[in-house]
């Protein structure tokens, strides 16, 4: 799988456990084994440092898309890479389909930790 720099859990229900253990919010990162936008996404997002830095208010967990089809019904993940970051209540506190640029991912992230604010 591929994960850049952020020390993702694999599988959502290990990955909601340690976000409940942390007391924080998680982020899912959607994907496969053979999808070319998720390394992508990976190399790119997931290893700039800012990202790698902002998501450190997050747990990251991955889920196996071909794996998990449950959880992508649950979130509507119809495509790879998904990325939804959600309360350990599973409420989604922001989304995203496809590729972005670290730069737009990054501001992905920040709008969700302002959503936890409200």
């Amino acid at each position: 799988h591929h994960i850049g720099k952020v020390p993702f859990t694999v599988g959502y229900a290990k990955g909601m456990e340690k976000a409940k253990a942390d007391g924080k919010p998680a982020m899912l990162f959607i994907t496969t084994t053979w999808c070319g936008w998720c390394k992508k996404l990976a190399e790119d997002a997931f290893s700039d440092e800012e990202v790698v830095k902002a998501l450190s208010a997050f747990t990251p967990i991955l889920v196996d898309g071909d794996v998990e089809k449950d959880v992508c019904a649950m979130y509507g993940a119809e495509g790879y890479p998904a990325v939804r970051f959600v309360t350990v209540e599973e409420q989604t506190l922001g989304s995203m389909d496809g590729y972005a640029k670290a730069a737009e991912f990054l501001a992905k992230v920040k709008a969700a930790q302002a959503e936890l604010g409200k």
